[in-house]
């Protein structure tokens, strides 16, 4: 219904780190891979991406930032991280949040293709040795996908269009849904993030609420 904010009051640490993370589908869903080339768009893509040059205007340097999309048999997650001044901290989620909307409408075609070709022409590279492609089989297996899937990845991602993308974003990405994590001074940290939705405050060794 609303983002959810937990705060780790680490009064002493001189920067903030921030995540923001969403729950994604499976591995085997039909929009995996329009997320993948979704992910490459917010932040995969280095300096270059959307988020990196939003977040460049908010003062957080593009080297800063991390993403990570990982896709199990059952769910995925796809987060976004910063080490941040206190102060930037709900700055950072508010361009992350800008962003994730923006992903819900079709983008340029030749900025999709360009994200769908990294990951096309990188995948070969998982199968240079035994032991890698003993890994990529055992996957595919485990995740469901059978041993087609491995043949189809490079034409099914190059495939993906503006259109897949954006109805995945908007399925899946949605800003008021995400989930905040926050390390840092709480005293700074709660009232910049307390306006996004629930928030929960905790301190190194305690167990959070939900947990008790």
């Amino acid at each position: 219904a609303a983002p959810r904010v937990r705060v780790v009051d680490r009064p002493e640490l001189a920067r903030s780190e921030v995540r923001v993370g969403l729950l994604c589908p499976p591995r085997a869903d039909a929009d995996a891979l329009a997320l993948q080339v979704a992910d490459q768009l917010l932040v995969g893509g280095g300096p270059g991406s959307r988020l990196a040059r939003a977040a460049q205007a908010a003062g957080v340097a593009p080297a800063e930032l991390r993403s990570g999309y990982t896709i199990l048999r059952d769910a995925g997650l796809l987060s976004v991280a910063a080490a941040v001044e206190h102060g930037a901290a709900a700055g950072f989620v508010a361009r992350v949040r800008d962003e994730l909307a923006r992903l819900a409408a079709p983008g340029d075609a030749a900025e999709v293709a360009a994200a769908a070709r990294a990951f096309a022409a990188g995948f070969p590279l998982q199968f240079q040795t035994p032991a890698a492609l003993l890994a990529q089989w055992s996957g595919a297996d485990a995740y469901g996908l059978g041993a087609a899937w491995l043949d189809r990845y490079a034409a099914d991602i190059a495939a993906v269009t503006p259109e897949r993308v954006a109805a995945a974003a908007a399925r899946w990405l949605d800003p008021e849904r995400v989930v905040v994590v926050a390390v840092g001074p709480a005293s700074a940290l709660a009232p910049a993030l307390g306006g996004l939705g629930a928030l929960e405050v905790v301190r190194p060794g305690e167990a959070p609420a939900a947990a008790k």
